[in-house]
């Protein structure tokens, strides 16, 4: 692990080197969210930058499951509720899809902090009743899709 700044090119450019893959789950402080801002958006761009510089193909971005076009009060609010966060990641994931790498974007719903590492994976939907999932399990998924070298170019809902 390197301590560095996800928004500098050339710092993630020195650390790419000698590495496989790039897991990216970052997200603003939850106060942050219900204001405008681009900092997904904007890692997603000095990281693929770099890993095209770096020759690292693989790359595995955390977006989220209000993204998918889920029907429902439920949804509806949720979107309004986190509407600068769906634009910031909807962005994010344009950057990465109109990029060259192996991409897979996983998109959970509520994070839970538990020992669960179960999930279900589903390209292009949330499975059904994916109501949350532990952040053990996404990290699982994000490991398995980079071992397995599954899900290239695909948009995955996940849920426990």
């Amino acid at each position: 692990m390197v301590r560095g700044d996800p928004l500098s090119i050339d710092e993630l450019t020195r650390a790419l080197p000698g590495h496989d893959a790039v897991l990216s789950a970052l997200g603003v402080h939850p106060r942050q969210a219900f204001r405008p801002h681009t900092l997904v958006q904007d890692c997603a761009a000095s990281t693929v930058v770099a890993m095209t510089s770096a020759g690292v193909k693989r790359f595995v971005l955390v977006s989220a499951a209000v993204l998918f076009p889920e029907k429902g009060p439920r949804f509806a609010f949720l979107r309004w509720m986190l509407k600068y966060v769906m634009r910031d990641l909807s962005r994010a994931e344009e950057i990465v899809r109109a990029t060259s790498v192996d991409w897979t974007i996983a998109r959970p719903p509520r994070l839970l902090n538990t020992a669960d590492e179960v999930y279900r994976s589903l390209p292009d939907a949330l499975p059904a009743r994916g109501r949350s999932i532990s952040f053990r399990a996404v990290a699982a998924f994000m490991l398995d899709a980079i071992e397995s070298h599954t899900h290239v170019h695909q948009i995955v809902g996940l849920a426990s």
